[in-house]
């Protein structure tokens, strides 16, 4: 069995939350060091995160870009600042400044590097640009965090300088995205090349925020630059929404052809990790709640165990064939959080009970759970 680290996130993120039962504050505690575990490994660089220890079948022990700053980003929300954070974030930085650099196929879009560092160079679904847009998000709050507490050195050093070309990290991000942000890349389940919900959603927040950061910084012509660019993205978004719900993808140019529903749970993720106050799309938008409703009676529908346990069990996407298509733990997880954020809270704890109920007696939540038997 595998530890998907980007599947035990949410249950750290929902600290956020008023869940005070002992079970939920144990496997807290448990998911926090499951993830810790997956980081800077013996057999890898320092800040390298491995998404899982599943070498084989399917082979997971690489270092995403995307699932590490989600990663990163739930411990910057989790931890409390102190020497552990610090080191954490430190080797994190370095790590992210040698994949910038390194050799890659597609620059700052290649979605994953090996354990000894280098980029992966073999057949895959590329560029992933929403990778770049989610690390600098992360980056950025830790940014903020810094200059409120009065580091900003290390913020001018390290992770945003106002140059070009770019040689600080954020500041790379930046410049990728808000020069990428339109061209068609793959989904962040890396099956279909195209325009993506999931990808419009955290390249706008990269953009917005990193527009704050640069005028905080007083960089104001690249504020500018990148508010101008996350108004053009927050114009796209708007085509995604037709027909009664979100759809995930849009102007497909290569990839997986059997998607037909165009319904997809990336939507509800992109609403977690890319939301932004006062901006469309929020988790209060009723055309993200008209989703989640079509997504929900989807897997009621599609999956047997939905019809023998209370709250819902939820998959990718009512086509999906990975490995079976199942039901995920990071995606009912996530649904949990969607809720929560809603006020919903008795609907959000049924899915909190449906992960209880599949995961292991140790705490660990592999990727996913047998549509059948729960397994």
């Amino acid at each position: 069995m595998k530890i998907l680290v980007a599947g035990i996130l949410a249950s750290l993120c929902l600290n956020a939350f008023s869940l005070d039962s002992t079970w939920f504050q144990n496997q807290k505690k448990k998911s926090l060091n499951y993830l810790l575990d997956n980081i800077s490994r013996l057999d890898t660089p320092a800040g390298f995160v491995v998404a899982s220890p599943s070498k084989v079948d399917p082979p997971y022990y690489y270092h995403w870009v995307r699932d590490a700053a989600l990663v990163m980003r739930a411990l910057d929300k989790t931890l409390p600042s102190g020497a552990q954070k610090d080191k954490l974030f430190k080797d994190y930085i370095n790590l992210v400044d040698h994949h910038q650099k390194v050799y890659k196929l597609t620059g700052q879009g290649e979605p994953k590097f090996n354990p000894d560092g280098t980029s992966f160079t073999g057949p895959w679904g590329r560029p992933q640009n929403d990778g770049p847009a989610l690390r600098a998000i992360t980056l950025i709050y830790y940014a903020f965090d810094l200059i409120e507490q009065g580091r900003e050195d290390i913020v001018l050093e390290k992770l945003y300088k106002a140059e070009l070309p770019a040689n600080t990290v954020i500041k790379r991000d930046l410049e990728y995205v808000s020069h990428h942000w339109d061209a068609p890349d793959f989904d962040l389940w890396e099956e279909v090349k195209g325009h993506h919900f999931y990808s419009r959603m955290v390249k706008r927040a990269a953009l917005v925020l990193g527009s704050r950061l640069a005028e905080k910084l007083n960089d104001t012509e690249a504020a500018k630059w990148y508010a101008h660019q996350a108004s053009l993205i927050n114009i796209a978004l708007e085509d995604h929404y037709f027909d009664g719900y979100i759809h995930t993808t849009l102007g497909q140019v290569g990839g997986l052809d059997y998607k037909h529903s165009n319904l997809d749970s990336s939507v509800i993720l992109a609403v977690n990790h890319a939301e932004l106050p006062g901006y469309s799309f929020s988790s209060t938008d009723p055309r993200v709640f008209e989703t989640y409703k079509k997504l929900k009676q989807a897997f009621i529908d599609e999956y047997s165990i939905n019809n023998r346990f209370a709250g819902v069990a939820i998959g990718r996407y009512p086509e999906d064939t990975y490995y079976g298509g199942n039901p995920w733990f990071l995606l009912t997880n996530a649904f949990t959080e969607y809720l929560f954020r809603i006020g919903k809270d008795q609907e959000a704890k049924s899915y909190l009970e449906r992960v209880k109920l599949h995961m292991g007696p140790d705490g660990r939540m592999d990727e996913q759970f047998d549509k059948n038997s729960g397994f």
